[in-house]
Parts: C-alpha cells; structure tokens; sequence
C-alpha cells in the first residue's frame, strides 16, 4: 500500500530532478549555439526568467504526457493544451521571479544588506513568488480544480525548482560576467 506522504515526497523529488536535468540541457543548447557572453548579460532578468521558466515546464510537461499520447489516453489537441498551458505557468512564474528578486536585490543593494544569508533569503522569497504565479496560473487555465494533494504537489514543486534554478542562474549569471570582463580587459 502506497503511503501518500512518501508517494508525493517521491513525485515531488522526481519532477524536480526531471525539470533540473531538463534546465540543464536547456542550458547547455544555449552554450552551444553561443547564447552566453554579453547576450546573455543584457538581457532582462525577466526575459530570461520568463523563457527559462516557460521551455522547462513545456519540456517536463511534453515529456511527462508523451507516453499518453501514444498510448492514446490523449488526443493531440489535449497533449498541445497541455504543454502550452505548462509553458504559460513556466512564463508567469519566470516573470514573477524576476520582478521580486529583482525588487528585493536591488533593495538590499542600495541598503547594503546583501550577505550570503539574505541572498539565501531572497532566492527563496522569489522562489516562492514563482511558485504561486505559476501555481495560479494553471489552476485558473485547468479545466479541472485539482485536489489538496495536487495543489500541495504542485506548489512544492515548483516552489523547490524555482529555487534550484535561482542558485544555478545566479551561478550563471556570475560566470558570464566574469568571462565578460575578462575579456574587455
């Protein structure tokens, strides 16, 4: 019998480890095609946070739903819904990220407050930003209103990968600096 704490533990652990190894590919396709550098210095936070959030969530979500597409539990229209509607989440909560990460960094910039502490702090404020835009989001395009254990699934979720991808896009993020101003030096 499936204990349903350890079932969604393991649901939980298992989507975010998908959605990271999928991040990552993402990201080394954009190393691959020279998406790094100065392009990626200069663009927004907020794109960037929007285009990272909406390709993981579509990819998690296409491959997730791929066997139920062939296997014919989904029609092609419900498998593009589907992955669409991921993607949208991905957006919103991308952009919401962006926006209160963005606003609380540059708070404790001007403040001089920033430590390694509340730079912790901040990633997961702006995790949890993330992950209630996105959340909100789906359930308001869903069809269906989801369960308690659906909604607690999915909000920790989102929540956790949000923020794994806030450390590796500030881990990033330094990086491309770093190689920018080598470079201009």
């Amino acid at each position: 019998r499936q204990h349903p704490l350890v079932y969604g533990a393991g649901n939980v652990g298992g989507k975010v480890a998908q959605m990271a190894a999928i991040h990552g590919l993402l990201g080394a396709a954009g190393s691959a095609l020279d998406l790094t550098g100065e392009a990626a210095v200069s663009a927004s936070p907020a794109a960037l946070g929007m285009a990272n959030g909406a390709a993981t969530f579509m990819a998690s979500d296409a491959i997730e739903n791929a066997g139920s597409l062939v296997n014919g539990y989904m029609d092609a229209g419900e498998y593009i819904n589907s992955a669409v509607t991921s993607g949208i989440q991905g957006a919103a909560g991308g952009a919401a990220g962006a926006a209160v990460g963005g606003a609380i960094g540059n708070a404790l910039s001007k403040h001089k407050l920033m430590t390694p502490f509340m730079e912790f702090a901040r990633r997961a404020v702006t995790g949890t930003a993330a992950a209630g835009a996105n959340i909100g989001v789906g359930y308001a395009l869903a069809q269906e209103k989801p369960t308690k254990a659906q909604e607690v699934n999915d909000l920790a979720t989102a929540f956790l990968f949000s923020v794994i991808q806030g450390v590796i896009s500030g881990y990033q993020t330094t990086q491309n600096s770093k190689a920018l101003m080598e470079t201009q030096v």
